[in-house]
């Protein structure tokens, strides 16, 4: 099999045996340059000069030696193969030559392993060469990714002001226009309403983005400070208790045993339980959404809050479990109204709860409704003498308002009791 050219050096003090090995790779190579040389000046010379392909090196001469010609390219840092050519060599001394770094080793009067041995020592330096290209544009594009990610983190950190706060003026002044209901007809109204609606979706939109996006690029901090963790999820829920009963839908908060203070991020379990009841809400057109809270040890002896939420929704197949907590993943909503998102919530909770140490999960049929449900470690205040609190509130169906012993705070009190005409 032919190949390109080759360019090699033959140190030897032989002129005849140099040329019997230029023949033998000419029967391999399209064309062999070859130089010459037996001492140690002239190799050093022509080691500065041009590069080589191969090296191919007699074990011994009266000016040079092998072991001195490794040396010399170890100093200057040259990695061309090179090859043992000798008329004699002991298998020990061959052992101890690789060591030194060569290559191969090969008799002078076995010209037959003399092409393998030269292909197969350019072959290594070959895959040698696209291995370290590999790892420098491997370096470049690492370099390029994270400096394109403190772009995007930097950009970020001035949108998170940029864009939410001309958003919540809007919003605002909607709610102020939508107060007094004198100044509108029916139609400009109804032209208010869709601004209302569309301006909040964006909000929702916009802050699933940046939640997201601030949490994989390392933005997102865990508080630990002291919190009421019953009034926490009583306040998750007070923005759905409105729907609900325009829904008509049977809505019950089961809390067991919670203690009232506790170390943690208040703010990121707040918006979990308001992704995942969010997420039940948009899935459930009839029937129920039950929410439990209560503590559990878990396998580490930890104290953590588990949450779960229940409805009876449409369900997910089991074969798209696997995608519930992927950015932008959508489930088809079959129901009566259908609902926008960027198919981020899931995700979002996915990424604060594993911030907070935890983990969460769900469980699913097509058809019969979904479970998701999530734990984060909590340090309890004053464990010893913490009061425990245990009740069932927040129930609504078609109007209906029922509120079992221990009364909910007063925003949910305010929002849920029907108003008096």
């Amino acid at each position: 099999m032919q190949h390109d050219n080759l360019a090699v050096l033959i140190i030897d003090d032989s002129e005849d045996d140099a040329l019997l090995l230029q023949r033998q790779l000419s029967k391999a190579f399209a064309s062999v340059q070859m130089t010459r040389l037996e001492d140690q000046q002239r190799l050093e010379q022509v080691l500065q000069q041009q590069t080589w392909d191969i090296i191919l090196c007699d074990i011994k001469m009266p000016a040079l030696d092998v072991v001195s010609v490794l040396n010399i390219l170890k100093t200057q840092h040259i990695q061309t193969p090179l090859i043992v050519v000798s008329g004699h060599v002991a298998m020990e001394d061959a052992v101890d030559l690789m060591h030194h770094g060569a290559t191969d080793f090969v008799r002078k009067d076995d010209h037959i392993r003399l092409i393998p041995s030269v292909e197969r020592a350019l072959t290594e330096v070959q895959n040698q060469r696209e291995k370290q290209q590999a790892i420098a544009d491997l370096h470049l594009a690492k370099e390029a990714a994270e400096h394109a990610n403190k772009a995007k983190s930097d950009f970020l950190m001035v949108m998170n002001h940029e864009l939410r706060t001309p958003l919540h003026g809007i919003i605002g002044m909607l709610d102020l226009l939508a107060e007094d209901t004198q100044l509108w007809q029916e139609e400009q109204r109804d032209f208010l309403q869709t601004a209302r609606c569309s301006s909040k979706s964006l909000r929702i939109l916009i802050n699933d983005i940046l939640d997201l996006t601030a949490a994989e690029t390392g933005n997102l901090h865990i508080n630990h400070a002291q919190f009421d963790l019953p009034a926490c999820l009583e306040g998750a829920l007070a923005p759905f208790l409105i729907a609900v009963n325009a829904k008509g839908l049977s809505f019950e908060l089961q809390i067991k045993q919670l203690p009232r203070l506790v170390l943690g991020d208040e703010a990121r379990i707040r918006q979990v339980v308001l992704n995942l009841v969010g997420n039940a809400m948009k899935f459930t057109d009839e029937g129920s959404i039950r929410l439990l809270a209560e503590m559990r040890v878990n396998g580490s002896g930890q104290e953590c809050l588990h949450f779960s939420v229940e409805d009876t929704g449409y369900g997910i197949s089991p074969q798209r479990l696997d995608e519930v907590f992927q950015p932008f993943v959508q489930f088809e909503n079959t129901g009566k109204e259908q609902q926008v998102g960027t198919g981020l919530g899931t995700s979002i909770v996915k990424q604060f709860v594993e911030m907070m140490g935890g983990q969460v999960w769900v469980k699913s049929a097509l058809g019969e409704g979904s479970c998701f449900s999530f734990e984060v470690p909590l340090q309890v205040v004053n464990a010893e003498h913490a009061a425990k609190v245990e009740y069932v509130s927040h129930r609504f169906k078609t109007g209906e308002h029922h509120i079992l012993p221990q009364a909910p705070s007063p925003t949910v009190q305010h929002i849920a009791t029907p108003s008096q005409q």
